[in-house]
């Protein structure tokens, strides 16, 4: 069942988060243009655990609401965050997760039917989706978005 998953995600999101950040993060533009911004890195984790709960939550509910997303977009292109960088950030989330996941499972520590993991990894597409279409929609509402950033 799903929700064993999800609920594992859940109890170890500020452990799947370091993992994202100490990955995928830190090799960004945006990690590097603020990593000496005090209380930015620490701010950033809340927000991405915060953002992938709410989304987890959300998800399981039938709908996800863009407009939370949509205003971290808008935040991304006000912090002139490269478009390709906004794009990926919810794909390496997600890679994030199932690398994390596929470790525990791997040393023992968790054990999912193949069937479960696989209907997660499914649902997980589906958020990675949603959170990127919010993202972009709220990077793109930015007067000049379309002559910012690599696209």
């Amino acid at each position: 069942m799903v929700t064993s998953v999800l609920r594992y995600v859940e109890e170890h999101g500020t452990s799947i988060i370091a993992y994202w950040r100490d990955t995928y993060y830190v090799k960004t533009s945006e990690y590097q243009r603020r990593k000496q911004v005090p209380g930015f890195l620490e701010a950033k984790e809340q927000e991405t655990l915060a953002l992938f709960l709410k989304a987890h939550q959300q998800i399981q509910n039938g709908q996800i609401d863009y407009t939370i997303y949509e205003a971290i977009g808008e935040d991304r292109f006000d912090i002139q965050t490269p478009f390709s960088e906004l794009v990926e950030l919810p794909q390496t989330l997600c890679t994030a997760i199932l690398e994390y996941l596929f470790e525990k499972i791997k040393s023992g520590d968790l054990t999912i039917p193949d069937e479960t993991l696989f209907d997660y990894i499914l649902l997980l597409r589906e958020i990675e989706t949603r959170l990127r279409d919010g993202l972009v929609t709220g990077y793109l509402k930015q007067d000049g978005a379309a002559e910012f950033g690599s696209f």
